[in-house]
């Protein structure tokens, strides 16, 4: 075992220079996962990772934000006027607020970039424009760490029109839980705290937003709602509940007009709030969001279930647990020698840390799920996981099978679900609503393909998946089965023939030998006519090999 886990995550991870210097990766620890508490010998893993790995540029397009495992809530510093694909970079020198969904490590320009929230004292008179929430930061004040972000920005006040950037320093912190992003405001002594909440932000599409605003038995203030988007064609819809720790003095909302008004509740594709405080609160303001895809009822019971009575320390605290209990699994050692300065086993534990962002935890406190077709459903035992980016991510599947077997059999029974739901509902995949923001889901059926191989047995729905799965890969035409490839197209064949391989194993263990055997013959159709010298001609007219 020891060997194996070895081999499997430095070739995932891009670590093969552990074994080149004589770093070990020891054997998993038993009975570890992400859900336990505790860290693997009294380790602090998580000081070992370093969120700002791969957050500048186009390179890596991860996140610094605070995130717990598996999080459905991602907060995250949305930087201006460039960011990355996650919403941060790091070559930035303004943030605009922070966001409550986050997609890590994926192309396609992002996804989520939902609920954003912007601390400032500038007194508006209409509708936010967004260039008004730059607030200036340097890293040297700014802090990442596995389920904790800080950074001192740069304190805003004037008007709508005049805009001022202030001497002081707002200090924004911020954690989460599975479903919670917890968020942390101290303003500078004398100002007047405000937090927009700008429910239109999305990073491709919104198609709507609501709020309802409630005054809560405390003097506190809850507001709930929905907001729905679009990610690379596919459709998704979350609810919310974010509460205030302290009373709101003032409370503004604008709809599609732009006005701001007393109104307690906007529907539309462009709404939102801005909440005021009073200045005495402004040294601790704390906004508690959380994500539900089921219902804005059932976000308010996650949030009480989930953190309840928890101050934001000690959620934090409990974060950092589970990361610990979660990079835990695998315990890396080395001597100076073959790694001076811990470099390779911190940069082991980064890329491990990222393993944990996608797919994320769908799955409410009271055990239920929303699926692609709509419905409600109740687990039957495992915990759903939705927000996929097999595209970008389907090689590391592998490595979770040896790390953590209990959560890699529930993420391979999600995604069966997911096609399932597909097949049940008649429709094609991406013209599904998706209970959280997702990316794509090209390689589903090697991941589910490996799970099988791997021994794992007795999922459920998997015949109901596999039309889905074969839908999904593709099929050829029967000119481009007697060629033997698909015109001008070489990828789609090398890619479909992959999927094929992956669905024969899935069709054999379904007892449909036939089509096994079929799906075997159509996978090596790019080895036998692509491999060859001249095999495929480009626009341009280079010939090439495949």
């Amino acid at each position: 075992m020891r060997a194996t886990v070895a081999a499997v995550l430095a070739g995932t991870l891009g670590l093969a220079a552990l074994a080149a210097t004589g770093v070990a990766a020891a054997a998993p620890v038993p009975n570890s996962s992400a859900g336990s508490s505790g860290t693997s010998g009294g380790t602090d893993y998580a000081k070992l990772v370093d969120p700002f790995v791969s957050t500048a540029g186009d390179d890596g397009n991860d996140l610094p934000g605070a995130e717990a495992p598996h999080s459905l809530a991602k907060v995250n510093p949305m930087t201006t006027p460039g960011r990355n694909h996650s919403g941060y970079d790091y070559n930035a020198d303004h943030i605009a607020g922070f966001t409550a969904t986050d997609l890590d490590g994926v192309g396609g320009s992002g996804g989520g970039g939902d609920l954003l929230v912007v601390p400032t004292s500038v007194q508006y008179d209409k509708r936010p424009a967004a260039s008004t929430y730059a607030h200036t930061y340097h890293h040297d004040d700014e802090t990442a760490t596995p389920g904790y972000y800080q950074v001192g920005l740069g304190a805003l006040s004037g008007t709508a029109s005049s805009v001022t950037q202030d001497s002081g320093t707002i200090n924004a912190e911020m954690t989460a839980t599975t479903r919670t992003a917890l968020e942390r405001y101290s303003f500078p002594a004398g100002s007047n705290p405000e937090l927009v909440l700008d429910l239109a932000n999305n990073y491709t599409s919104r198609t709507r937003s609501t709020l309802k605003a409630a005054t809560l038995p405390d003097g506190t203030t809850s507001i709930t709602g929905i907001v729905a988007g679009s990610f690379n064609g596919a459709a998704y819809q979350l609810y919310y509940d974010a509460t205030t720790n302290v009373p709101v003095t003032s409370l503004k909302s604008w709809g599609a007009d732009g006005r701001l008004t007393d109104a307690s509740a906007q529907d539309g594709a462009d709404t939102g709030a801005v909440l005021g405080f009073d200045p005495s609160a402004g040294s601790d303001i704390e906004l508690r969001v959380t994500l539900s895809p089921i219902s804005a009822e059932q976000a308010g019971a996650d949030q009480r279930n989930e953190v309840g009575q928890l101050t934001f320390d000690q959620a934090r605290a409990r974060t950092k647990a589970d990361w610990n209990s979660a990079l835990g699994a695998v315990d890396v050692r080395a001597s100076a020698t073959s790694d001076p300065g811990s470099t390779l086993t911190k940069e082991f534990y980064t890329h491990l840390y990222r393993m944990y962002a996608l797919p994320v935890n769908a799955t409410s406190t009271s055990g239920t799920y929303r699926g692609a077709d709509g419905a409600v459903h109740r687990t039957n035992g495992f915990t759903y996981y939705d927000g996929w980016s097999t595209w970008d991510d389907f090689r590391k599947y592998s490595v979770e099978a040896y790390i953590d077997p209990a959560t890699y059999r529930d993420l391979v029974q999600s995604l069966i679900e997911l096609f399932a739901d597909a097949h049940t509902s008649g429709k094609s995949l991406g013209s599904l609503t998706q209970s959280v923001p997702s990316v794509r889901w090209e390689r589903s059926a090697v991941v589910i393909a490996d799970a099988l191989s791997k021994g794992y047995k007795n999922f459920d729905r998997l015949d109901e998946a596999y039309p889905a799965l074969m839908s999904y890969a593709g099929y050829y035409t029967g000119a481009q089965l007697r060629q033997g490839y698909v015109t001008g197209d070489p990828g789609t064949t090398v890619q479909r023939g992959y999927d094929q391989w992956a669905l024969s194993i899935i069709a054999h263990a379904l007892g449909k030998d036939d089509d096994a055997q079929k799906l075997r013959t159509q996978s090596t159709m790019a080895i036998d006519h692509l491999v060859k010298s001249g095999a495929w001609t480009a626009a341009d007219g280079t010939r090439w090999a495949c």
